[in-house]
């Protein structure tokens, strides 16, 4: 059976008008405006979780190895993936852990990574982000850390990342205690900013 010429012409009307495609657009947009927001947000939590759960894991690899083996192991920084940075000879990038790290053999306990005669256990080419990663430790030495054969740490020391807009809301910090312990900062009080998780909790700072 034929349709008549006047159905056809309703059914090919059936779609969007232009003001209801005007108005769809405005709401769609005024939607992502208000969820851009918290979208960025969960973005750069994400990332900066993954961040110092990598370093995290990279040391927990660290002691297991150093136990595993019955040698040092150490974590230095490194911008090649080949050498490690040292604060003795002003490489610049000692600080800058966010540019990579080795974790290696060390067989002389010396901090520094002799590719001929001692193995890299792990590489990482550091972040993809703007967002930097600084070691503290207890004394001047700042470009390693070292596990020790009975997986106790050289020192004490603690890792601080900074989101690359250093919103203090994002900053996350990793801890190293002589027994070779790693643990990471959290919000203890609830207040929306990481701390350091003691009685006293201090928060972090990225300035």
């Amino acid at each position: 059976m034929q349709r008549s010429n006047r159905e056809i012409m309703q059914g090919s009307n059936s779609g969007f008008t232009l003001i209801e495609l005007i108005i769809t657009l405005a709401v769609a947009a005024v939607v992502l405006t208000l969820a851009a927001p918290a979208l960025r947000d969960t973005l750069i939590r994400n990332r900066v979780a993954t961040e110092i759960n990598s370093l995290a894991a990279t040391l927990n690899q660290g002691r297991s190895e150093a136990i595993k083996r019955g040698r040092s192991v150490t974590l230095c920084s490194s911008s090649n993936g080949t050498s490690c940075c040292s604060s003795s000879n002003g490489t610049s990038c000692a600080k800058n852990w966010q540019n990579g790290w080795i974790l290696f053999e060390d067989s002389n306990a010396d901090g520094t990574f002799d590719s001929s005669d001692e193995t890299a256990i792990k590489v990482s080419s550091g972040f993809t982000s703007s967002d930097t990663l600084a070691y503290a430790a207890s004394t001047a030495t700042s470009s390693y850390v070292r596990f020790k054969s009975n997986g106790f740490s050289k020192e004490a020391g603690s890792f601080k990342l900074c989101e690359s807009g250093s919103a203090v809301k994002y900053a996350r910090a990793l801890y190293i205690s002589t027994t070779g312990r790693i643990r990471l900062s959290s919000d203890s009080d609830n207040d929306g900013v990481h701390d350091d998780g003691l009685a006293s909790p201090n928060e972090l700072k990225c300035s």
